[in-house]
This record gives C-alpha cells, structure tokens and sequence, in this order.
C-alpha cells in the first residue's frame, strides 16, 4: 500500500500529540488541585483519628463503669500499693495476674488483655511502636525507641491505694476520670509546676482533648474551656478536678 503524501494528514498526527508547554501546564493543574485537597484530607484524617480516640475511651468507660458495678461502686486507684514492684494491682497494667514485679491490672478480666510474661499497658505506645488497648491513634512516641502513654487519670481523684466511691459524687458528670495526656496521670499543676509540665492534657485533637467523666461519658473540650490551678475555682469548676461528698 502506498503511504500518503497528503500534508493534511501529516498535520492531524502532528496535533493529536502534547506539546512540553501542554505537558507542564497539566502537570502544574493536578499539583495545585493536589495542594488544595491536602489540608482537606489532613482534616479529614484528624477527625477520624478524634472520633476513634473518642471511641476507645468510651470503650475504657464502659469497662471502668462495669468494674465498679462488680465492686461496691468504687473505681480502683493508681495502684494498691506505693511502689510498682511492691503493689498487687495497677490501673493501667494489662496482667490478669502479677508478674514477678508487675502488678496485675484491676481491668484486664473484662478486656482479656494480658501477656505471659511482662506488664502490658492499656492507654500506651510501646518502645516498638505498638498501639495498645485504648492507645490514643493520633498520638505517636515523643521520642524513636521510647514508650509513652496517651491518656492519663486525673490525679487530685484517682491516686496511689485511693479509689473512687462513686455514690459519694453529688455531680459525676462534672468529675473528669481520664483523658488525652503525654502521662499516666495529670496533675492540677501541670502549668505551674515545671516538674509537672508532661502531665497535662495533650490537645491532640484540634487543640482539644477527649475526657472520661466519671459518670461514664466522653466529652471533648478545647484546651481553654479545661480549668487549671489558676481559674477551676474562679470558674466555679471545681468538681471537674477534684473528688468530693459535696461536688
């Protein structure tokens, strides 16, 4: 067959092609379109990570509301005794039973979480990278190879060998039990006291945090409507640190 010497042909192959200007131009679209979904995504991501937090502290609740149902009303304490290697029982470890100098954790029955050999703790972040039970998803180890909690309990309420009776509460929904925190705990002077500066609320999610009430529920906050040392009083807000028959 012969091939054509039609220039008109020629032409038409010529312009079914991109230009390098047509190319660049395409590929600056997609990067700006790209740009403008990123904080989109970011946002939507973030939200996710919130709810699912949410989520696992609603799930703790449940398991703390369960276990003081099963023991007279109360919620543990830190601990039972003044030291890890001494006490029997811990409120964050994962053992259904004490591990040569790990104590047992007063939850793991109702979440079957345990290990063989070592404490396993629920709210943290392993060395490893390993997200434990309730772990915070949005939350990553401060620093590479080190372990970290993501949520801590309220320590003016929740202290070592002292518990919570849950009757003696007259505003429960007021009293906050645990939320996002770079620490086991979280001290009311967190702002004033440098020592205490890791055991705060940590606004991970949206400069805010997600706290447990003690009457079970989960709430979330902006860091400014959480009261500190200087204003909970001022603020009439109290009973959101501390545990008492009137507050």
């Amino acid at each position: 067959m012969k091939k054509s010497s039609n220039p008109s042909c020629i032409t038409g192959a010529m312009r079914s092609c991109f230009t390098l200007i047509e190319l660049l131009v395409v590929i600056a679209i997609i990067a700006i379109l790209a740009a403008m979904l990123m904080p989109a995504l970011q946002m939507a991501r973030a939200k996710a990570q919130a709810i699912s937090c949410a989520s696992n502290i609603g799930q703790f609740a449940k398991v703390i509301m369960q276990y003081a149902s099963d023991h007279g009303d109360w919620v543990p304490p830190k601990k039972d005794g003044p030291r890890i290697s001494t006490c029997a029982h811990s409120f964050w470890a994962g053992n259904l039973v004490k591990q040569e100098t790990t104590p047992a954790g007063y939850f793991a029955p109702y979440v079957h979480a345990y290990t063989t050999r070592s404490i396993s703790d629920f709210g943290l972040i392993t060395s490893s990278g390993t997200y434990m039970k309730f772990a915070c998803p949005a939350q990553t180890p401060l620093t590479q190879g080190t372990s970290k909690y993501t949520l801590g309990t309220n320590n003016e309420t929740i202290k070592d060998m002292v518990g919570v009776f849950l009757p003696k509460l007259k505003y429960p929904s007021r009293n906050f039990l645990l939320m996002d925190s770079k620490s086991s705990y979280i001290d009311l002077s967190w702002k004033s006291t440098a020592s205490e500066a890791d055991n705060c609320p940590w606004p991970i999610h949206s400069d805010g945090c997600n706290i447990m009430m003690l009457d079970g529920h989960v709430e979330y906050r902006k860091m400014a409507a959480i009261p500190d040392i200087y204003n909970y009083n001022a603020r009439n807000e109290k009973s959101f640190w501390e545990y008492g028959p009137s507050y």
